[in-house]
């Protein structure tokens, strides 16, 4: 038998205007940030992973955010789908669920298929790269570019959408553990 959890309100995380607001201040603040790999610092550099994984923990939505080291090109040599593991371990904790990527809501985390194929018999690409929804945008650290967003439906980034996964808003913020798989993510 395992133990129970104790009941979690559904409600999303960014449900109220007010969330959203902040939300929305939050990533004008990390917008034009250059891109580093596997940093995480305001206007100083960021990732896909970072950036979303710290704009979550400046809105609240996540208590402590920490990511384990992960190689800049893990997902051209491997079909480990690290940052799908990551959201669902949120999932298992009662801190996201996962909805429909193709109807995404404001404060909305995606995640977009690149680089290695799943399978030999399957076009579907290791999900490896995130972004944050809002307003029809998405909010990202592109490589080479830096946070910025773009158009949702953006003919680059549309057709490689793979999963989605909404914050939950809770009475006391959970932490996102930090004995997560090598590479999980949000």
């Amino acid at each position: 038998m395992s133990p129970s959890r104790p009941s979690r309100p559904s409600r999303p995380f960014f449900f109220s205007s007010s969330a959203q607001e902040n939300l929305r201040r939050i990533l004008v603040e990390w917008e034009g940030t250059p891109y580093r790999h596997h940093c995480g610092v305001k206007q100083g550099g960021a990732d896909c992973i970072q950036f979303v994984g710290r704009v979550m923990q400046e809105a609240g939505a996540l208590e402590h955010y920490d990511f384990p080291e992960y190689p800049p090109d893990w997902h051209l040599h491997q079909t480990e789908e690290r940052l799908l593991n990551g959201m669902l371990d949120l999932v298992r904790q009662g801190i996201a669920i996962a909805v429909d990527p193709d109807a995404p809501e404001n404060g909305d985390v995606l995640l977009f298929g690149f680089g290695r194929k799943i399978s030999r018999d399957s076009d579907e690409r290791v999900a490896a790269h995130s972004a944050i929804y809002l307003d029809g945008q998405l909010w990202q650290a592109v490589s080479g570019i830096g946070v910025l967003r773009t158009q949702y439906r953006d003919g680059q980034w549309y057709p490689r959408r793979r999963f989605a996964f909404r914050f939950l808003s809770t009475s006391s913020i959970p932490s996102m553990p930090s004995t997560s798989p090598p590479g999980a993510s949000l």
